[in-house]
């Protein structure tokens, strides 16, 4: 297989609970192995942070594995499935797909992401908007994003707050405000502008000038759209090509409604 420098990305996040449960994990571990398997990408490393794991990649189906399954999801906090070369032996840096769910206990932070190179899932396709569809309704999700990056940057640091070591300027300092940022202003501004933007509806009620709320703003745009894709309140705005993209992050960073 042939794969391409970029990668699509997509993160999703949950704040304000003490503990979501071992059958959240167990329930990840299910939708995450059925879409690798839709993929036809099979997991060939799995890893865990918790209580009797060290947290770095095993092979898949291995005593890492048969353990956790034993164990029926006790005791971890992060579980992550990666699917790299037959000869890869740093899945870390050289997976084409990994997805992975973490809670965070001190800011009661859930974040769930996956990234996979676009030879297979590329921006805006069918399966990137299945992708998002599925994901999206795994759990009462705050907000979310996705993108497209260059794989060699490890999109999943931008979703976990992470720098990567190769940030602009500006980038850096957005990451900086968002990295500060508390978890009730997260849930009601933007971190950014995205070609998919998963939003609920407290951020869109947000103003971005006196009796504009953000949905009518979007309503309002050429090559948007704003659908609502769970029961709970989460609506996905779609913005259709990177140019209209550009014009948007332009109009918005520095008002208010963003994180900055």
């Amino acid at each position: 297989m042939q794969l391409h420098r970029s990668a699509f990305a997509l993160g999703l996040y949950k704040y304000g609970k003490p503990h979501f449960g071992d059958a959240l994990f167990g329930k990840f571990y299910s939708v995450a192995t059925a879409l690798f398997q839709s993929l036809r990408i099979p997991p060939t490393f799995i890893g865990i942070t918790g209580e009797g794991y060290s947290g770095k990649f095993t092979k898949f189906r291995g005593r890492t594995q048969t353990k956790l399954l034993q164990s029926d999801f006790s005791g971890i906090s992060v579980l992550s499935l990666a699917a790299n070369p037959p000869t890869s032996d740093s899945p870390a840096y050289d997976s084409f797909a990994v997805a992975s769910l973490g809670y965070i206990a001190p800011e009661e932070e859930l974040v769930l992401y996956i990234v996979v190179n676009e030879a297979l899932v590329a921006l805006r396709s069918e399966s990137c908007d299945s992708i998002i569809s599925t994901l999206s309704r795994f759990q009462h999700w705050d907000f979310g994003y996705g993108f497209s990056a260059n794989a060699a940057d490890q999109p999943e640091l931008h979703i976990l707050g992470m720098d990567n070591g190769r940030l602009s300027k500006e980038d850096q300092k957005l990451l900086n405000a968002w990295f500060a940022a508390r978890a009730d202003a997260r849930v009601r501004r933007l971190r950014d502008v995205y070609p998919y933007n998963l939003l609920n509806e407290q951020q869109l009620h947000q103003e971005i000038r006196a009796g504009v709320p953000l949905k009518d703003f979007i309503e309002q745009q050429p090559g948007c759209t704003l659908t609502r894709l769970t029961d709970d309140g989460l609506y996905q705005w779609k913005v259709s090509d990177d140019t209209i993209l550009a014009q948007l992050r332009k109009q918005l960073r520095g008002l208010p409604i963003m994180v900055q």
